[in-house]
């Protein structure tokens, strides 16, 4: 796995739910986060889709929990 990513991914991420875990956490579980919602979710990922110029399909909105479930969709999509 590109460390890259998973550097892109917690990055993004912290900016949207300001969890200082998801920066010090390899695997971070967003539903750790106090303030993981939907709306947060939905959040975490137009800043990925901006930062790589992609867009996620339906099925891969849902299909993440952890920084590196995540990251690993984002590479895929590379």
């Amino acid at each position: 796995m590109d460390q890259n990513v998973i550097n892109d991914v917690k990055r993004l991420a912290f900016e949207v739910l300001k969890d200082e875990n998801i920066m010090s956490q390899e695997d971070f579980n967003f539903m750790d986060a106090e303030n993981m919602d939907s709306v947060n979710r939905v959040a975490i990922l137009v800043a990925i889709e901006k930062e790589y110029d992609f867009i996620f399909k339906l099925k891969e909105i849902s299909s993440w929990n952890t920084v590196m479930e995540l990251a690993e969709i984002v590479e895929k999509k590379m």
